[in-house]
């Protein structure tokens, strides 16, 4: 195996792949989450009812959205729809301060949910915390991927290919030989 230095860009990209790895787990819960309660939060702001008297009114006359934006709890949210939906302005911008409450069922959800979501993240830190003072006694990616074996697993393909090169046997130089009329220009310059 070829040495390859374990440098600051190689701890960076590691530690980013890692946390891209959460951030995609994060993303996952509340995706899902959306998914499956996307009609009923929307009808927490415009009921069946409503939704149909606003059909019934001239086109362009009101203004509709895409997705919904809002915040419960702390946390900001945006519900994007399979089309254009009637929606109150407030829920229009996806910066919007506007609070929603949720029904218990559903407000117990979201929270759950949150909570995974943070407790994901401080796991991430605790581990990328863990990584940087073990990567911080390695040297090179050897002594890495030989306390953590997945390490290379997060390696760039280029960076691997380095690894698993064999390193070069250094070859013993061939003697050099020398004419007599070069023996002669040596001693001729040593003397002068």
């Amino acid at each position: 195996m070829a040495r390859v230095k374990l440098t600051q860009q190689l701890q960076q990209n590691i530690l980013s792949k890692i946390k891209a790895k959460y951030y995609t787990q994060r993303s996952t819960l509340l995706s899902d989450f959306i998914t499956k309660n996307r009609e009923t939060i929307y009808r927490l702001v415009v009921s069946e009812e409503l939704e149909e008297k606003l059909r019934g009114l001239p086109s362009g006359f009101l203004v509709t959205n895409a997705h919904m934006s809002f915040e419960h709890a702390g946390h900001q949210y945006d519900i994007p729809f399979q089309r254009d939906r009637f929606l109150p302005t407030q829920y229009h911008s996806s910066y919007s301060h506007t609070k929603l409450m949720f029904p218990a069922p559903l407000a117990d959800e979201a929270k759950e949910m949150q909570d995974k979501r943070s407790q994901l993240n401080k796991e991430s830190e605790d581990v990328c915390e863990e990584l940087k003072k073990i990567m911080k006694q390695a040297e090179t990616l050897k002594q890495l991927v030989e306390v953590w074996p997945s390490a290379l697993d997060l390696c760039e393909p280029h960076v691997i290919e380095q690894y698993n090169k064999k390193p070069k046997a250094r070859e013993k130089p061939e003697k050099i030989e020398i004419s007599d009329s070069s023996k002669l220009a040596l001693v001729k310059v040593r003397m002068t």
